[in-house]
């Protein structure tokens, strides 16, 4: 509800920049589908730039060493990329735990590759070794602080959903109530523009 997807979306949506984009289930917790996905996006992302990967995969056997095929995409990628591309890592929080995926990802962010960009969201911290692309300056990191509404952006949302300024106690009381949290402040924009009382109910705190 802090608006990590929509951010993400957003950011991409201008096309300039071709995307792969994976969104995370239990399934990805194992590497090889994880893997498997990663290499399909890449692939229909930019075509040609997995292909032989891709065949690699789908007849290898059971047990393959899957650091080592994400250390040979990122070398393929070094190789063939042109333009940028972003890989998108979408609902990571799955991956919580899944110490061979977090592996994978771990690779792909540090992966020293100017034409490749990973941007990874989740609900939660991931055990990653990012030391490296941290010190360098290679890492941008948004927590929730950084995405919560602040008064001004809560009141000139209540104004575009109601067609009147909100008085500053309004104001007060939606953020008081969801805390800045981007979902409840637009839950509560709607239920102003409907014409409902602020402050709200405790059911949107606790939503």
């Amino acid at each position: 509800g802090y608006g990590k997807t929509t951010i993400l979306e957003q950011a991409m949506s201008g096309g300039e920049i071709p995307a792969a984009w994976i969104s995370c289930s239990d399934v990805e917790r194992a590497p090889g589908p994880l893997l498997t996905r990663i290499v399909e996006a890449v692939g229909a992302a930019v075509p040609g730039a997995s292909d032989a990967l891709a065949e690699r995969l789908a007849s290898a056997p059971e047990r393959v060493d899957h650091v080592a095929v994400t250390r040979e995409l990122i070398a393929e990628l070094a190789r063939l990329l042109v333009e940028p591309l972003v890989l998108v890592i979408d609902d990571a929080e799955h991956l919580d735990a899944a110490d061979d995926s977090l592996s994978l990802i771990g690779e792909l962010i540090r992966a020293e590759v100017r034409s490749l960009h990973v941007a990874l969201a989740g609900r939660r911290q991931l055990e990653l070794r990012l030391a490296k692309p941290r010190a360098s300056g290679r890492l941008t990191e948004l927590g929730a602080a950084d995405l919560v509404f602040d008064a001004e952006e809560c009141a000139a949302l209540l104004r575009v959903r109601t067609g009147r300024d909100p008085g500053s106690e309004e104001v007060e009381a939606v953020m008081e109530a969801t805390e800045g949290w981007p979902l409840g402040v637009a839950i509560a924009a709607r239920r102003a523009e409907q014409g409902e009382s602020v402050p709200l109910d405790s059911s949107l705190a606790s939503l």
